[in-house]
């Protein structure tokens, strides 16, 4: 079987599950014949794709009440106007040559992992009735106003949680589209306790340990990190992943040298093994992407996660704090919060233990199981000669009779 998996650089997340869900295919079928296409990368223009990529981060960081003001107005106005052309165009840039793509590749199956992807391609299967099976995916604990654009044009949308039914039928999904699985995660090859993982990495398994996720997108300056690790009374462990953000690294270490740190700082880059870094913490504190906080809670790990957050990691948060475990902290509450944690064991271990009754995420085995189930699609009646212009022009007017 032949997969085209879609996915955008607009963060880390959407390549992380192409990646994974390939390699998991792989596993399962190891002559299937894959291709991950970052869409406006692949199909559209090299500066349209920067902008899209530079800015998601650059707004999240610089501008995001700014940001979470024009969701909350799209939101507002697709909820009364579900999809509309406008959105759609969004995704004009790419239509012809994912289509042309979708020609010469023939994929039996379309697995997207991001929202304008899915537009594009549930606009050119409106049009020209692809013979490709058009799966999808939401990969954060609520709903992208634009998934709306999406309706009618797919076989199946996954979803993290059940919660999410009742608005994405109100978007015009019906139920049978609908499955909830979870959210695509690493598979762990090993277990091990908190003290083994204290042990291999170096350190005192009888001293409380903090592990903070910075990778990516992190709401909080390093400035009122530290002056707020600096505020926990008693000493303790302080592991850093800093990813691939070298600079983030150097302030930090150059912080901590200043203010002559009475914490053991573990202090790192990018990490080929993530979960030995979380194995090893009493407590964590998270960035709020959808994969993070899943992780977590699927290791029943009690986290932090911290305010600031733009829209759509508002809703992760949301949800983990839901479910009791997380607390949410702030800029002048992160150290007193931590201090509370420290000695009050009983509301620490509770957050661990209503992460343990939440049901673990299926999705990996879940969603490669029902894309290798959907068969072989049949190319041979399938041709179309429709240049780019015709291609938008039938695309906003297939859209007039869904908005």
């Amino acid at each position: 079987m032949k997969y085209l998996i879609l996915t955008a650089t607009s963060g880390n997340g959407h390549n992380n599950v192409a990646k994974l869900i390939k390699n998991e295919i792989l596993l399962k079928q190891p002559d299937a014949e894959i291709k991950i296409a970052d869409v406006y990368y692949e199909y559209g223009k090299k500066l349209d794709a920067f902008i899209r990529d530079g800015g998601y981060l650059w707004a999240c960081n610089r501008h995001r009440r700014l940001y979470n003001m024009f969701f909350k107005y799209i939101e507002k106005r697709d909820l009364k106007n579900s999809p509309s052309s406008r959105s759609n165009r969004q995704c004009e840039c790419i239509l012809y040559n994912l289509l042309k793509d979708v020609l010469s590749f023939k994929p039996d199956v379309i697995f997207s992992t991001y929202y304008g992807a899915t537009m594009a391609i549930a606009n050119l299967r409106r049009i020209y009735n692809l013979p490709a099976k058009i799966v999808t995916i939401a990969l954060d604990y609520g709903i992208s106003p634009y998934w709306g654009c999406s309706a009618k044009g797919v076989d199946m949308m996954f979803l993290p949680s059940v919660d999410m039914i009742p608005e994405f039928v109100k978007k015009r999904y019906s139920k049978e589209e609908l499955k909830v699985v979870g959210l695509p995660k690493v598979k762990i090859s090993r277990k091990l306790s908190k003290e083994q993982a204290k042990e291999e990495l170096g350190l005192n398994p009888n001293i409380f340990t903090l592990t903070i996720m910075k990778s990516g997108f992190f709401p909080m300056k390093n400035s009122v990190l530290v002056r707020e690790l600096e505020k926990i009374k008693q000493p303790i462990q302080i592991v850093i992943m800093n990813g691939k953000d070298e600079k983030c690294k150097e302030d930090l270490d150059k912080r901590f040298a200043k203010v002559k740190t009475k914490h053991k700082i573990v202090n790192l880059n990018f990490v080929d093994d993530p979960y030995v870094y979380r194995a090893c913490a009493d407590l964590v504190i998270s960035k709020a992407g959808g994969q993070s906080i899943t992780e977590l809670i699927d290791e029943c790990k009690p986290m932090l996660v911290v305010n600031k957050l733009p829209r759509q990691e508002e809703f992760n948060r949301d949800y983990a704090v839901r479910l009791g475990c997380a607390l949410s902290v702030g800029d002048k509450t992160l150290g007193n919060t931590i201090n509370e944690l420290i000695t009050n064991n009983q509301k620490l271990e509770g957050l661990g233990i209503n992460a343990s009754k939440v049901q673990k995420s299926q999705a990996n085995d879940a969603i490669v199981d029902y894309l290798m189930s959907l068969g072989n699609a049949d190319y041979s009646q399938f041709n179309i000669n429709d240049n780019a212009r015709q291609v938008i022009r039938l695309a906003r007017k297939t859209m007039k009779k869904y908005a």
